[in-house]
């Protein structure tokens, strides 16, 4: 809309004082429309501190209520039938310019991580270093975006510099990268040959990376703007905004260029869409105002040149002939005509507005095209659907914008394989000083060091997030994408590995730590510093099993252990930042270990259970249980002072239950007062190991029966 199409904007007219101060203050019920013909009715006197305030409040207050509107950085909810996933920097959408990630797995740009953290507290930062593997995935990838994106770069430092001109080249140059490049990506729609057992893909389209050329576009715009081309600034800032749409930042420069130019009605367009798609309009107080003046000053302008010319025909009229009703029309006419410029200024601004509320999931996704990361064509059945960060991805249905796998691609198998294992990545995890590894490789080589294996940095904060650590997207997305054969092996290798090492799945196949004895019923903390039962510990909880076999070492001396032992259940983990840990378990079953073999320096044993056989006679178990339990307790009273301690180790003793001794290990006080006894564990492994009630009955009879 250009300067004529608005008129009589600044025209004066009589204001009552009351309803001045009514639009000047912030009112849920007063629309922007209303504070626009407020001021074109008032002109520039009332363009004070107070109606701007209420203009922007109220703009705020619009841009708010109607939801966001600005592109989400995180995707969530369910994915569409056809997911995408696009491996670009989810802030700014472009390359992955010195990719950082973040604790939740997310690569971004180095330069775009503090925008990242803020947005809902998604993250807090991890890695301070650049990865290395996702970078050199990227420059395998992507090369010549990533050059384009090095030179718009150097650009900024030279715009810092105020070096105008070296800017304007080094955009330029980078425009040029981007523009002779386009990414050919398959149609997502298939075609599937009647007889020929092919899913065929229709033909390429090419995408041309437009997230990248609009930022290329904006800086060429801004530098342009210092440069005093102000056209050739407007016209790079229209291609921008073309390019995209919902990028604020592209129409902040349009609105810029506008303001070189005076063209104050678009500029006031421009700010306001800036506006509605930043959801907040405080931070342009000044460009509003700036804008809103000028607008208001030339429309003032006019109006004054309108009304001399009027007078002047006026004069040259016979006053006796010019009927007084006629004359005073020409001020409501000029009211009409200064309203309805108002409304069709404002109303563009809405159209607008709503247009690009109702466009943003579609610029959002078209914006991540170039970067889409999808399967392509393979043949019907031979790919089945894929769980890929979670989502169910249709292998066969949908576009890529990579290289089939099938054919020799960009990338090959070192290029995703772990360092460590030296094959491929499995749940890849980054580290804080830029390096990537599969997660237990990496867990396995702290266990002896909290350095980095490859270049000895301190790896303490790996150590301290341990089973909250999420795994590298970009990594597994393209692990998964280009090798996915190689992927399924190595799942499936690890999955049974696990198994085997864990016993999950199998009930009478158990992992066993050898350090003492413990008994059914009761709490054992177990402070676990051995990089071998770390590793045990490991296991269990991410298998799910969250048990384990406890031994005692081999009574006789010297190498194994007791061929009796009992289960431990996991309640809890809580690590030291050396990765040393205080695990707390409960005793749950007895077990009789059948075999054992070594695997990565722990046992593993298969297990029989071991329960006590149930008496015949209940009334003589029963008053057994009685007599024990009454000199039990005058026991512990007679010899025990402190016994705080031995409440905060194993709690206190727990009730008598009525016919516990049917129970598999009989009642958990008898257990109790066995632990408290004072013998060695040899004696309390004997315990163990007994079958009969009455025999354990007797024995601990005959110790607290015995003199002091």
């Amino acid at each position: 809309m250009h300067r004529d199409k608005v008129k009589c904007v600044g025209e004066m007219s009589d204001v009552d004082p009351d309803q001045e101060r009514a639009l000047s203050r912030p009112r849920n019920d007063k629309s922007i429309g209303d504070h626009l013909h407020f001021l074109a009715r008032s002109g520039v006197s009332a363009l004070t501190e107070e109606t701007l305030d209420s203009f922007l409040d109220l703009i705020n207050q619009l841009v708010g209520s109607s939801g966001p509107v600005a592109p989400v950085v995180v995707a969530k909810g369910k994915p569409k039938h056809t997911e995408r996933v696009s491996l670009c920097c989810t802030v700014c959408r472009g390359v992955l310019l010195g990719a950082t990630v973040l604790s939740c797995g997310n690569a971004y740009c180095q330069r775009c991580v503090k925008r990242a953290v803020g947005v809902g507290g998604e993250s807090d930062v991890l890695q301070t270093g650049v990865a290395v593997t996702v970078m050199a995935m990227v420059e395998k990838l992507w090369a010549r975006d990533l050059q384009s994106a090095k030179l718009r770069n150097e650009g900024n430092r030279f715009c810092e510099q105020r070096k105008y001109a070296e800017a304007l080249e080094c955009y330029r140059k980078a425009e040029n990268l981007i523009r002779d490049h386009r990414q050919a990506i398959p149609s997502p729609e298939t075609d599937v040959d009647g007889d020929a057992d092919q899913c065929v893909s229709r033909p390429d389209v090419a995408v041309l990376n437009a997230v990248d050329l609009g930022a290329c576009l904006s800086n060429i715009s801004l530098v342009l703007n210092h440069l005093k081309q102000p056209e050739d600034a407007m016209k790079k800032a229209k291609e921008a905004v073309a390019l995209r749409p919902s990028w604020s930042k592209a129409r902040f420069r349009l609105a810029s260029a506008y303001m070189h130019l005076e063209m104050w009605e678009h500029a006031l367009q421009a700010l306001l869409l800036v506006g509605v798609l930043e959801q907040c309009v405080t931070r342009l107080r000044g460009e509003f105002k700036t804008v809103l003046r000028q607008l208001l000053t030339a429309e003032a302008a006019v109006n004054e040149s309108r009304r001399h010319s009027e007078d002047s025909n006026k004069s040259q009229l016979d006053t006796k002939c010019v009927d007084h009703e006629e004359n005073s029309k020409l001020r409501p006419a000029a009211k009409q005509r200064q309203e309805s410029s108002i409304q069709f200024l404002w109303d563009g601004c809405l159209r607008e507005m709503n247009w690009l509320k109702d466009s943003m999931d579609a610029m959002n996704e078209s914006e991540g095209n170039y970067f889409l990361l999808q399967s392509g064509t393979f043949p019907k059945g031979s790919q089945p659907q894929e769980t890929i960060l979670g989502l169910k991805v249709d292998s066969g249905s949908i576009s890529s914008s990579l290289a089939d796998p099938e054919q020799d691609g960009p990338l090959d198998l070192t290029d995703v394989e772990c360092p460590l294992c030296l094959r491929i990545f499995w749940e890849p995890v980054t580290t804080s000083c830029g390096h990537t590894f599969c997660q237990s490789c990496l867990y396995r080589a702290l266990d002896t060091s909290v350095a980095c294996p490859l270049c000895k940095s301190s790896l303490t904060q790996i150590l301290e997030r341990q089973y909250s650590n999420v795994t590298t997207k970009f990594v597994e997305m393209v692990a998964r994408w280009f090798f996915p054969r190689e992927v399924e092996e190595r799942r499936l290798a690890y999955v049974t590995h696990l198994g085997l090492v864990t016993g999950q799945g199998n009930e009478f196949r158990l992992p066993l730590f050898v350090c003492g004895v413990a008994l059914p019923g009761l709490l054992c903390p177990l402070h676990v510093y051995e990089p071998r039962y770390r590793l045990l510990i490991r296991r269990c909880m991410e298998s799910g099993t969250r048990q384990f076999g406890l031994c005692a070492p081999n009574p006789a001396g010297g190498s194994g252990f007791s061929d009796f032992g009992t289960v431990m259940e996991i309640r809890d983990v809580h690590y030291f930042p050396d990765g040393r840990s205080i695990v707390e378990t409960i005793g749950s079953r007895r077990f009789r270990v059948l075999s054992a073999d070594m695997v990565d320096g722990y046992y593993v044993g298969d297990i029989e259970t071991v329960q006590d056989e149930v008496p015949t006679k209940d009334s003589q178990i029963q008053g057994m249980l009685d007599v024990t339990r009454d000199k039990a307790v005058k026991w512990f009273e007679e010899h025990f002072h402190d016994k705080a301690a031995i409440y905060s180790e194993i709690g206190p003793m727990p009730k008598q239950e009525k016919d516990a001794w049917k129970t598999r290990d009989g009642p958990a006080w008898v257990w109790w007062l066995i632990w408290i006894l004072p013998i060695p564990l040899s004696f309390k492994l004997r315990f163990l190991t007994m079958v009969s009630l009455e025999k354990r009955l007797s024995g601990i009879q005959g110790i607290i029966s015995e003199p002091s």
